[in-house]
């Protein structure tokens, strides 16, 4: 139970720490064509080799990997990953970061705002 308003970092953090506890969260890898991302040891990998991302980049696509059907609009993702940010220049940052670390695909605009692509 959070009371708003709360910090993402608190949500993460819980979010987390039930993660460890969960039996079925252990050892989860998400994978889509050459990406993987492994989300207890929070790491990802492109055809193999392993792709250093910010925090914030890869908590966006963690939300993604995690819901590969969502699309996500843009308002919906800078209240949950970019709390008090005054535009939507930030995402667009991040989602820019991702396709240059990744793919363009991985990260597809989509009429109502974002979603993990495909392949």
């Amino acid at each position: 139970y959070l009371v708003k308003p709360f910090h993402l970092e608190e949500l993460l953090a819980r979010v987390r720490a039930l993660a460890r506890r969960s039996a079925d969260f252990k050892g989860r890898r998400l994978e889509r064509g050459p990406l993987a991302v492994d989300l207890a040891a929070r790491q990802v990998y492109w055809e193999g080799r392993e792709v250093a991302l910010s925090p914030k980049a890869f908590a966006l696509l963690e939300l993604l990997a995690l819901n590969p059907e969502k699309v996500f609009s843009r308002e919906e993702l800078l209240e949950r990953l970019f709390p008090g940010a005054e535009s939507e220049a930030v995402l667009r940052v991040y989602v820019q970061k991702l396709r240059q670390k990744l793919a363009p695909w991985v990260v597809e605009r989509v009429p109502g705002g974002y979603r993990l692509g495909k392949p």
